[in-house]
Order: structure tokens, then C-alpha cells, then sequence
């Protein structure tokens, strides 16, 4: 006969997490031909965590980004231009910030231009290594998709 064993509830963990990122800024430099972008990027970051047991605060610069945008392909009717994006960040940081060590990536851009001059769509798909909240190194595969409106 099967025996039914129900678990306790364990005691809830109040807690809170707030995490505001800025200016985001990214600069993005045409070189040598109309396929090759620099990219350098700085970011502050301002972090509060509380727990049961109190709260802790961190601010400061992250470490700084540095990559370039290689174009391999332009849009063909419905195949996408297509871009690698070869970036790193380089311990840079604010002690509480830094990940202390270089953490390497690569993302592949996909884009449409679905109306000529006004409306494009990106599909990006990136494999990078970051550091997670209790301090160890993973990869850490994202995607996103952009819609962008150009007004000028």
C-alpha cells in the first residue's frame, strides 16, 4: 500500500530586490569599411538587496564592454542581414560591481527592415559568460527581439 507523506511548508523568506542600471551607454564607431563597428560601453549600477536578515547596498561603475559588430550578410526579401558580435568585458568595476576577470561572449544579430527607412525588427541570440549572484562563472545563453522606429 502507498504511504502519502505531506511536506511542511518551510518558514517563507521575505525579501526584496531593486537594481537600477545607467546611462547605458554604448558608443558605436564605423571603421575601416561599411561592415566593421568598435564598440565600448560604461554602465553605473545601484543595487539593494533585503532579507530577513537585513540589507545590503551596492553601487558603482561596471566593468566596461568592448566589442566589435562584423556584418557577414545583407537582407535578401525574407533572409535576415546578418551580424556577429565578438564582446568581452574587462574587470573595470567598482569593487562591489566587477566581476574581477574577463568574461567573454558572442552574439549573432539577426535584422529585417519591414518598412524601407522607418521600421526594422532584430532577433539577437547571444552565448556569454557571466557571474551569477553567488559569485560563480556560467554561460548563459539570451535572446531578444527588438522592434525600432527611426523618426530622423
Amino acid at each position: 500500500m502507498p504511504s502519502w507523506k505531506q511536506d511542511t511548508p518551510s518558514p517563507k523568506k521575505e525579501g526584496s530586490f531593486a537594481s537600477h542600471s545607467y546611462p547605458e551607454a554604448l558608443l558605436r564607431v564605423g571603421m575601416f569599411t561599411n561592415w566593421f563597428e568598435f564598440r565600448i560601453g560604461q554602465n553605473f549600477t545601484s543595487e539593494r538587496k533585503t532579507l530577513t536578515g537585513g540589507t545590503t547596498s551596492t553601487s558603482g561603475a561596471q566593468d566596461l564592454y568592448l566589442g566589435v559588430k562584423l556584418a557577414l550578410t545583407e537582407q535578401k526579401g525574407v533572409l535576415p542581414a546578418i551580424a556577429l558580435i565578438p564582446q568581452m568585458t574587462v574587470p573595470t568595476g567598482s569593487a562591489g560591481v566587477t566581476a574581477g576577470r574577463t568574461l567573454p561572449g558572442l552574439n549573432v544579430d539577426f535584422g529585417w527592415e519591414v518598412i524601407k527607412g522607418f521600421f526594422s525588427v532584430e532577433l539577437l541570440v547571444g552565448k556569454n559568460q557571466v557571474k551569477d549572484d553567488i559569485g560563480d562563472f556560467r554561460h548563459e545563453l539570451a535572446t531578444g527581439l527588438t522592434g525600432i522606429f527611426q523618426v530622423t
